[in-house]
């Protein structure tokens, strides 16, 4: 059992520092754009948004698993040998351990993500503001205008079509 225990914290570090390195908690864009003007976009998404509307980490992200792993190989430690309980019952200090480990990695990492300021404009954001048309927009056809995002104040260029044939946007 002891070993198990060693294994769950060295796996959690190990998983913790890949996801540090690499980015396991990141949004996965996928835009493909095929002539004939067909757009397809695909987004995942891993954060989620709570009642506030601030962005979070995900229920299963991979930093909260390993935070939830290293808790309960050390809650269990402490239970095999702080507390010297036997065998099986040293579950009952790991998965207490493993809740708290999981809950303060959450609230950290819900902190983290109120500070965060993101560049990310989405097309809700923009839907009702005013536009500046850059390149004009034919009837029936696309052109392209600047839009301001009302959060944070960055413009960007997007392609626009007219609402109807008549060339009315």
């Amino acid at each position: 059992m002891e070993t198990a225990y060693v294994a769950m914290v060295i796996v959690g570090v190990v998983a913790f520092g890949a996801s540090l390195l690499f980015g396991a908690d990141h949004d996965m864009d996928h835009d493909f754009e095929i002539e004939h003007e067909i757009e397809v976009e695909h987004k995942v998404d891993h954060e989620i948004h709570d009642a506030d509307g601030v962005m979070g980490p995900g229920k299963f992200s991979m930093k909260l698993i390993t935070a939830f792993s290293i808790g309960f190989g050390f809650g269990g430690e402490i239970g095999l040998r702080a507390i010297k309980l036997p065998g099986n019952l040293s579950l009952l200090t790991a998965l207490p351990a493993a809740f708290v480990f999981y809950y303060v990695a959450y609230r950290i990492l819900k902190w983290l993500y109120r500070q965060h300021i993101t560049t990310h404009i989405v097309g809700k954001d923009l839907v009702g503001n005013k536009a500046i048309v850059f390149t004009a927009i034919k009837p029936g056809g696309i052109g392209e205008v600047k839009i301001e995002a009302p959060k944070s104040g960055q413009a960007e260029f997007f392609r626009a079509k007219a609402e109807s044939p008549e060339g009315k946007l």
